[in-house]
Formats: C-alpha cells, sequence, structure tokens
C-alpha cells in the first residue's frame, strides 16, 4: 500500500540495516526516535492497525492481505512473557568487493569496516537473516523478549470503532500457542477442551501443508528452486487480518519504551510485521535432522499465519481511560458544535445536567431504581491504588452488590442483561461471568502455568486494569461446590478483597496486582465481601424498557463525562479535615460496634467519588451531608429486608 511508511528512507523493513556499533542494540535509540510520531504523533493515523482501535486505520477490512515487512501497529494484553530469545543481532561477511556501501536505514551511507572488504549488517526487526551466516567472519548475539499478546478482554465495540460490525470468529488464545499435544496440560482442563485444540490444530496443519510460499514444505504450490520460493526475506509472505481477533507474538527490544511492561499490562506498539513461511518449521517437520524439538517448541514457535509476529520499534502501555478519552475527543468536540451543546466542562449546570443524565440511564436498568442507580454510578468511578510504600494496602476501590433482584428467571436475565449492556455501552471495558455451580466447577478461572509447553494459560479473571467485572449469582443454585469451585471462590474472594489474583506455578502461587471493578448482581445478600450491598426496590412494572433512547451524540457526552471525572485530582481542606474527625468520634459514640478505621475509610472513599461525580475536586461538608443520607436510605432497606 502506498499509503503504508517504510521502515527506511528509500528501503523497505526487511532490508538488512546496518549498525554502527555492533556492541549492543542500544545503538538504535535513534530509529525510536524517528518512529514515535507513528506512535504517539500526528503521523499515528498512517499506520494501519492489525486489531483496529482507536485513531488507528485498521487493516480488518482491507481487500488484500497485508505483506510481510509492513510497518503496522498493534494493540493487545500481555497474556504471557516468554523466555528471552538471544539471536544474530550484527554480523560481518566478507565481500570480494566493497566499493559501494549501504545505507543503514536513516539515509546516511554505510561505512566499510577497512581493506577487508567486509561489512557489519544486521537482522534486527527480522525473525531471518537474508544471508547464510555460516560465512560471516564475526558475529554478535543480542536479547529480544516475546511477549505473547491477546486482543484486550472485554474492550467494547465504542471503544475500537467496531460498533454496528459483526463479531468475525478468532482462535482461542491458549489454542493458537499450546499444541494438542499439550491440551489438557496443568490446570485440569476439562474434556472437550483437548478436542477444540485437536480442531484447530488440524486447520492449523491444514493451512501450512498447503502453503505456497514456504520453500521447506513437501507440498509447496512453488518451487523450492524458484527465485520468489528462496528469497531469503520472505517477501512473498502475506497476513490476512480477516479473521476476528487474533494473538499476536511481540518481540520487544532495548529502548523501545516497554522495558518495564508487566502480565495484564495493555500495550501499543509500532513495528515490523514478520509472517514469514520459514516460521512454520517446527509444525511442519522440516527442521534439521537429528535436531531435537520439544513441545515448548512447538508451543512457543506456532504459524505465522496464526500468530503473526511484530517486531517492536517503539510502544508504550495503553492507560484505560486515558486512552478513551483521546479517542472521543475529536467526536465530542463534534458533537458540541454540530448540536450547539455547551461544553459541561465550563459549565457547571450542564455538568450536573450530565450527571443526572447518566443516573437515569443506569436506574432504567435497574427498573427505575434510583438509589442503586446512584451507587452503581459511584462503583463506575472507582478505582484500586496502592500506596508505594506499602503496595499490599488498598485504598479506592468499591465493590458494589446489589441483590434482592426480581425472583423470576426471565425478570432476572432482564435486568442482568440491561445492566451488562448499560455497562458495555458506557465504559471502556466490561466482562460478565455466570456464577451458577456448573460454570464454578467447570474449569479454572485463574492463569496457570502449564510446564509441559512452558507456557501460562490464561483465564478469565486475567483481565486488563479498569475492565468493569459483572458477576451474575442470580444463576446460583443450590448445591456442592467441587475442588475446582472453591477454588474458583477463593480467588474471587482475594480480587474483591485485595484486588490481587494469584498465578499457579504448581509449586508455588504468585500474587499479581489488578484494578478490577467487581459488580455483584444476586437475588440475596452476596457471600463474596462487596464494599457496599445494596437492596434493590424496582419501581417499575416487568416488562418496561430496561434501555433509554439516547442519541449517539448524547452516549458521546456520557463516555466522555465518565472519561473525565475520572482524572480529576482530589484533595480534603484541612477545615473539611477536623470536621471529618469530629464525625467519626461521634460514629463511634453512637454506634462503636460497627464503626472502626475500615468502615469510616469505606466512607471517606465514597465521598471522594460523590465529589467527583459532581465535578469537583475538593471535598465539601455539604457533599459530605449528601453521603450520608444515601447511608441512611440503603441502611433503611436492608433494615425492611429484615
Amino acid at each position: 500500500s502506498e499509503s503504508v511508511p517504510s521502515t527506511g528512507n528509500g528501503s523497505s523493513s526487511s532490508d538488512r540495516t546496518r549498525s554502527p556499533s555492533p556492541c549492543s542494540d542500544a545503538t538504535f535509540v535513534d530509529v525510536r526516535e524517528t518512529f514515535l510520531p507513528y506512535l504517539e504523533g500526528d503521523l499515528k493515523d498512517q499506520v494501519p492497525c492489525l486489531n483496529g482501535g482507536v485513531n488507528g486505520v485498521s487493516v480488518s477490512a482491507a481487500t488484500s492481505p497485508v505483506p510481510s515487512g509492513t510497518l503496522v501497529r498493534y494493540v493487545g494484553m500481555v497474556r504471557d512473557m516468554l523466555n528471552p530469545e538471544y539471536y544474530t543481532g550484527a554480523y560481518k561477511v566478507a565481500r570480494a568487493q566493497n566499493t559501494n556501501s549501504v545505507g543503514n536505514g536513516n539515509g546516511t551511507p554505510g561505512s566499510s569496516s577497512g581493506s577487508s572488504g567486509s561489512e557489519w549488517q544486521t537482522t534486527k526487526y527480522e525473525d531471518f537473516a537474508g544471508e547464510d551466516l555460516s560465512l560471516a567472519t564475526e558475529t554478535v548475539m543480542w536479547e529480544r523478549r516475546p511477549l505473547f499478546c491477546v486482543a484486550v478482554p472485554g474492550e467494547n465495540k465504542w471503544v475500537a470503532g467496531t460498533e454496528g460490525e459483526e463479531e468475525a470468529g478468532g482462535i482461542d488464545d491458549d489454542t493458537a500457542m499450546v499444541t494438542s499435544a499439550s491440551a489438557g496440560g496443568a490446570g485440569g482442563d476439562v474434556g472437550g477442551k483437548k478436542r477444540r485444540h485437536e480442531e484447530v490444530n488440524d486447520v492449523v496443519m491444514e493451512d501450512m501443508n498447503a502453503c505456497p510460499t514456504c520453500p521447506a514444505c513437501p507440498k509447496s504450490k512453488r518451487s523450492a528452486s524458484s527465485p520468489s520460493s528462496s528469497s531469503g526475506s520472505g517477501s512473498g509472505s502475506f497476513f490476512n487480518p480477516n479473521r476476528g481477533s487474533f494473538p499476536c507474538l511481540v518481540k520487544v527490544y532495548e529502548n523501545s519504551g516497554l522495558e518495564n511492561v508487566k502480565l495484564n499490562d495493555v500495550i501499543e506498539v509500532v513495528g515490523v510485521l514478520s509472517c514469514d513461511p520459514r516460521l512454520t518449521i517446527w509444525q511442519s517437520g522440516q527442521y534439521q535432522e537429528g535436531e531435537e524439538v520439544t513441545e515448548e517448541d512447538m508451543a512457543n514457535n506456532p504459524p505465522a499465519s496464526k500468530v503473526p509476529r511484530v517486531h517492536v520499534i517503539v510502544g508504550r502501555k495503553v492507560q484505560c481511560y486515558q486512552n478513551a478519552l483521546a479517542g472521543i475527543e475529536k467526536k465530542f468536540v463534534a458533537t458540541l458544535a454540530a448540536g450547539g451543546r455547551e461544553d459541561f466542562r465550563q459549565s457547571q449546570g450542564r455538568l450536573l445536567g450530565l450527571r443526572d443524565q447518566a443516573v437515569r440511564v443506569l436506574s432504567k436498568s435497574l427498573r427505575g431504581d434510583t438509589l442503586a442507580a446512584e451507587y452503581l454510578l459511584l462503583h463506575l468511578l472507582s478505582s484500586a491504588q496502592r500506596d508505594p510504600s506499602n503496595p499490599e494496602q488498598v485504598v479506592g476501590k468499591h465493590a458494589l452488590n446489589i441483590y434482592k433482584c426480581p425472583s423470576q428467571p426471565q425478570s432476572q436475565a432482564e435486568v442482568v442483561g440491561a445492566v451488562n449492556a448499560t455497562l458495555e455501552r458506557l465504559v471502556p471495558r466490561s466482562k460478565m461471568i455466570e456464577m451458577s455451580l456448573e460454570k464454578l466447577n467447570e474449569k479454572p478461572m485463574w492463569p496457570r502455568k502449564d510446564y509441559r509447553v512452558n507456557r501460562l494459560l490464561g483465564g478469565p479473571l486475567l483481565l486488563a486494569e479498569r475492565t468493569h467485572l459483572l458477576l451474575d449469582e442470580t444463576r446460583l443454585t443450590t448445591g456442592q461446590l467441587q475442588a475446582a469451585g472453591l477454588l474458583n471462590y477463593n480467588c474471587l474472594k482475594s480480587l474483591l478483597t485485595f484486588q490481587s489474583i494469584e498465578v499457579d506455578f504448581q509449586y508455588y502461587k504468585l500474587p499479581i496486582h489488578c484494578n478490577i471493578p467487581i459488580l455483584v448482581l444476586s437475588d440475596t445478600k452476596s457471600l463474596l465481601p462487596c464494599d457496599t450491598a445494596v437492596a434493590l426496590q424496582p419501581q417499575e412494572e416487568e416488562g418496561a424498557a430496561t434501555e433509554m433512547n439516547l442519541t449517539e451524540e448524547d452516549m458521546t457526552e456520557l463516555r466522555y463525562y465518565l472519561c473525565s471525572i475520572q482524572l480529576l485530582e482530589y484533595a480534603i481542606p484541612s477545615n473539611v479535615s477536623d470536621f471529618l474527625q469530629q464525625e467519626f468520634v461521634a460514629q463511634r459514640q453512637k454506634d462503636p460496634t460497627n464503626t472502626n478505621a475500615d468502615s469510616f475509610h469505606r466512607l471517606l472513599t465514597l465521598a471522594r467519588l460523590v465529589t467527583q461525580s459532581f465535578g469537583e475536586k475538593e471535598l465539601t461538608v455539604d457533599r459530605w451531608r449528601q453521603l450520608c443520607r444515601m447511608e441512611e436510605l440503603r441502611m433503611q432497606r436492608q433494615q425492611q429486608q429484615h
């Protein structure tokens, strides 16, 4: 495509780029600065994005496959961090004549290394060298980190810009990397999982056997002696993105901006697409005779047609609400201009109107219960934070339980479906998990290590930060929890209480810090330790509409309101702090049994959320008293239930 920028002046990304110094790949820092505008600057829209995303030119609707060597963007969540790869990053090859030097990729000519007629070359940003490395006179080993990334779990369509598009079938993330030999490995996968692995692997093998560009494949449709099939760069390789969501192997180099990335981080990268057909050598059995190939090799080197590689030139971590806010900024400004609306950022009256509208939208999904909608709004604004000096202490979280949902199954499904649909329309990321006995006992929800292939198998609870998790307990019936069910319950309890999830490494468990707001809908008060429990009191009859008819402009304003409110600063003035101390003493005297440091800390968290929901940066006595009135109404409902 002519609109796709190349990775050098006058050369494609598959051309060998020469390094001034072969000691380390840190010499490519200038390359990162050159391509930074394609990630964060005005040139971002010129780079096609493999999986869509905010402000990106998606190639998912492309009429032709994307060739290997194209500069692309990719957005995904880190699902596994594989062992480092050590490769020949720089090498010297003797030349018969050395009158013409090759450019070094930044527009400046290269220089020869002396009278020997040899020059330094590099294989950085590639999977294979363009020459026979056995002929190299000198080689230098470099290191890169492969990250197995998947489409962001629970990312809603309005964030990715795919509203109104049909869901395309993708590839199961575990299936894409773990072979049928390891199906049902560590973690106790249930029956049928292996069958799904085998079915997908049959498709993978069929694609490899029919590969028209792989010179090593015995069923290749091209002659191995043809120029195109013997090309070292694999320039005849293409990747077809028209398959829905797919995982990706992201290869991270030094000075790419992703040195501190960790598990379940969402990253955005700009790099070189690699889908060389020679990457299928592990699955096709065309490796050298006598070479030992393990299941780990098979799992960590999937076919490029199923799991493309992206060699990262520059990357960054993606913050959920900052990213969503940037994506709808232009749309929000256009909405104001088209409708002649007043900007709520400069109008307190308009901001209050948007807050009221948000409460009405939420209450509509809760059968008209305004109090429950108020607490749900606070829940949507909550965010878990940790003190750097004490990382185990979590502040700011607000797990909410709305119980006394309608007793009739159909009515329950309507309420749960309406709440889930509302979350999908308002927040960037959301996911619903059914909490029935069958689902709890079915399979592990936590991530666990499969040592057969040295891979991490993800679970439903391995989510990106700020993913709103909806737990549907209305499906829970009487029965017995089996071993997997009890472990799943304890895992959810830990997530609610400590905002952490333990990764099972069989011999030990490693906790991972999370920031997952959790909403529980249930018939009776949930057994899970939620911060706040609100009894639902429907104000509308069954069968009433559960969604408001809002225009796209209205939804854009509501989303912008929720995203921008998240980023407000917050402080408690000294005079209000003195007032709160007196309030705490008075509450202790009135109810010493239920008033303690934890309960008061919960009230302070809710007070901050109430203040921010009104677009205010400082807590006032009026906002505190408003929260106290909400708490009184909530406690009255609880007493009525008893």
